[in-house]
């Protein structure tokens, strides 16, 4: 018997032959399991893999919402604030789980079963105003939508905390005011971050623990600037603490001149914890 509890009525919703069927809106039905959702955000989650709900279960957190659901299952529901939503399937298993609406899911969350994210296979096309601790400890995590340009929103904090990727998306950075441990602890060695866009940013402190190929770090510090022939091409706050991890940068050249820059110019105090062993 599937069941769905969550921390408020469903509404816009109906059983047609067993099957859940969810208005859109202006006359438009979505029937679960047999519809296509459009733009959706989908995410693959093994509900056996153990975490903190039977094996046969999904509990996950979904933050300023108005969302459209497709647990993968044949059900569905139109969700319509924050809150913790759990899922129980008939089998357990792979399960694909389509949202489609505003707002975000949050994989770290009062034990929400972050360790059965397998796959995020599309972001969508919702807004998601913050990406703070969206994916923290989901250690089982194997992949993210790697052609999506994605908006971070305003806050970064945590957000790949622990993450077993070494690459990750475009990330559209132009507003994100911090990231404080957005990276800690993870396998972060991404060079396509070196075009971030960082001028509202002012916590960079985003890689403790983080091991970074010296090449890596090179690009960051030379695009974060765009810097060209010996001058920045974008201007970024003053003031900002950044924590580039175990890594080492190019002695001598254009990299250690862009080094100097952020501390000498704009005032950065950038720590590292020098590891000479990166190519």
């Amino acid at each position: 018997m599937k069941k769905v509890i969550i921390n408020q009525k469903q509404q816009n919703a109906k059983v047609v032959d067993g099957t859940k069927v969810v208005s859109l809106g202006a006359g438009q039905e979505y029937v679960c399991g047999t519809s296509e959702l459009p733009n959706a955000y989908v995410a693959v989650v093994d509900t056996t893999i153990e975490s903190f709900t039977p094996q046969d279960t999904i509990r996950f957190r979904i933050n300023d919402a108005n969302f459209l659901i497709d647990f993968g299952d044949g059900t569905g529901l139109h969700h319509h604030t924050t809150g913790t939503i759990e899922h129980q399937y008939d089998e357990g298993g792979e399960k694909t789980i389509k949202m489609y609406g505003y707002g975000s899911p949050l994989w770290y969350h009062s034990a929400s079963d972050r360790h059965k994210l397998k796959k995020v296979l599309s972001f969508g096309s919702g807004w998601i105003n913050t990406f703070n601790s969206s994916f923290t400890l989901c250690t089982n995590l194997e992949s993210l939508p790697m052609n999506e340009h994605k908006f971070c929103g305003y806050d970064m904090r945590q957000a790949f905390h622990t993450c077993p990727l070494s690459e990750y998306p475009i990330l559209n950075t132009s507003r994100v005011v911090t990231m404080g441990s957005a990276f800690m602890n993870s396998n972060f060695d991404d060079k396509k971050a070196k075009d971030w866009i960082l001028i509202s940013c002012s916590d960079m402190n985003a890689f403790y623990g983080t091991y970074m190929s010296r090449s890596t770090t090179d690009a960051l510090l030379l695009g974060w600037l765009r810097w060209e022939n010996g001058q920045p091409g974008i201007q970024l706050k003053e003031n900002v603490p950044l924590h580039l991890g175990n890594t080492c940068y190019t002695l001598g050249g254009e990299v250690e001149e862009a080094f100097n820059y952020y501390v000498d110019v704009l005032n950065w105090t950038i720590t590292i914890s020098w590891t000479e062993n990166n190519n």
